[in-house]
């Protein structure tokens, strides 16, 4: 038996420079831990991919029977949109672009992920929050009073 006692390792593992591994993470791991970040890539995935479909000429789109119509303001083409949820072909289109984004999301090539999930994710729903937000100010500052 040797006389030195070996310093108690056992729950606590150290790292090369005699540091507890739980001490030597970073900001980022411990504000956006990985998990997180996949579930925030899937939720980006999911809606992109959704409106994406949406805006994507087809037989489901709500834009192709726009010239036809002769009811007026903004009810026929939020019924077309409510309307378009219902088509196989569309939920078809939107599986589809989900498991491009999604796959996307795991390159592990930075450029190639940065190229076809970030921007596309990113500038996809952001057009869609600022739509969404200048309808919102629209329908707030001209509602009749």
């Amino acid at each position: 038996m040797s006389s030195e006692k070996e310093p108690n390792t056992s729950h606590r593992e150290r790292n090369s420079n005699g540091i507890n591994a739980s001490q030597n993470k970073s900001v980022r791991d411990i504000i956006f831990p990985g998990k997180l970040m996949n579930y925030f890539k899937g939720i980006l995935s999911g809606l992109t991919a959704i409106i994406v479909s949406e805006l994507v000429p087809g037989p489901w789109s709500p834009y192709r029977g726009i010239n036809n119509s002769k009811a007026t303001g903004i009810e026929p083409l939020a019924g077309a949109l409510l309307e378009s949820l219902y088509s196989p072909l569309f939920w078809i289109l939107a599986i589809t672009l989900f498991a491009i984004f999604f796959a996307a999301s795991r390159l592990n090539h930075k450029p190639l992920r940065v190229v076809f999930f970030w921007i596309p994710t990113l500038t996809t729903s952001g057009l869609a929050l600022a739509i969404a937000s200048l309808v919102a100010y629209l329908a707030i500052r001209f509602r009749p009073s």
